[in-house]
């Protein structure tokens, strides 16, 4: 099978406006696997993946997957590799608009955020399994890192469904300033996730809506869809349904299973409700609070809240929203 190779360099850090930005791109090595691993046994596959990928960062590529055991994992390797072979074109060339258009957004970040310091969040362009588009990940050794899965973010490009009834409308810059922007917000606040307020369904819907009006900001000519990053949530995400999202959120939140109203509200491909039509939906409530609390506070100033200071601020809004 052909290989499309263009504009083949590998870069790990880059320089911008005096801030360092620790950058990782793993093309040359997603090309290494599609030249070695073509036409093999799912076995010798994995092996080849596991040397070039697993063994040089098992933090990236086994412990942010969260897998429930081996046959899980292979399982997820197996329905990725046919996949890989198949879209590669489209694949590198999502590898390639990273490598173009990402580095002047971090230059722009930093301009705007000057006081955090970038260099501490690893930026990360990697497959990803078909599994996400992007996601923020935090050790407890306090690494950092900003993961953006090219594979997923190239079907949505090219509109190949991967996951059924989602119309995800990805754009690399939309989604790499909303990882940022998560962990701007966690540079800022003085969180302790031993605080109790960390275990309920406000915080997500604070993290989320921050890191979309941080997006917004940086990129201020996409529209809301853009933002939201789903034509489904961005469909729902207007006035008339507000009232009820309010209504039936606040009364999650007096349900004790977190991890259902959790996945209800904020993962992907989760069943639906006539009170809560679509997925994700906590991303539409928590951006339309902050932007509503950004009249009279700062995004900045709005960042540095105590959880306390936001979770009061998100229920008066949301109890007067629902009246």
């Amino acid at each position: 099978m052909r290989i499309l190779i263009l504009f083949l360099f590998l870069f790990s850090s880059l320089a911008f406006a005096g801030n360092n930005f620790s950058i990782k791109s793993y093309k040359q090595e997603f090309i290494k696997f599609l030249s070695e691993a073509h036409d093999l046994p799912f076995e010798d596959q994995k092996e080849i993946w596991q040397r070039i990928f697993d063994s040089q960062d098992a933090q990236v590529f086994i412990d942010t997957f969260g897998w429930e055991g081996t046959e899980q994992r292979n399982n997820s390797l197996a329905a990725a590799f046919p996949f890989y072979f198949t879209h590669q074109d489209i694949i590198l060339a999502q590898f390639n608009d990273f490598e173009e258009n990402i580095p002047p957004l971090l230059d722009k970040f930093s301009k705007l955020y000057p006081q955090v310091d970038l260099a501490q969040v690893e930026i990360i362009a990697m497959p990803s399994h078909k599994s996400f588009n992007g996601k923020m990940w935090s050790f407890k050794n306090g690494r950092k890192m900003v993961m953006l899965g090219m594979d997923f973010l190239a079907a949505n490009k090219a509109a190949i469904e991967i996951i059924p009834g989602m119309i995800i409308e990805d754009d690399v810059q939309v989604l790499l300033s909303h990882e940022l922007g998560h962990a701007i917000h966690l540079s800022l606040a003085d969180y302790s996730y031993e605080n109790p307020l960390t275990g309920t369904l406000l915080f997500p819907l604070w993290k989320e809506g921050l890191a979309q009006a941080i997006s917004w900001q940086m990129n201020p000519d996409k529209a809301k869809g853009k933002i939201l990053m789903d034509k489904v949530v961005a469909k729902y995400c207007q006035e008339e349904y507000l009232p009820s999202f309010a209504k039936a959120f606040l009364a999650d939140l007096e349900n004790p299973d977190i991890m259902q109203t959790y996945k209800q509200w904020f993962k992907i491909s989760f069943k639906t409700t006539p009170q809560i039509p679509a997925t994700r939906l906590g991303y539409c409530l928590g951006l339309e609070a902050v932007i509503e609390l950004n009249k009279n506070y700062q995004l900045e100033e709005m960042m540095q809240w105590s959880l306390e200071e936001s979770s009061e601020a998100l229920s008066t809004y949301l109890k007067r929203l629902s009246e």
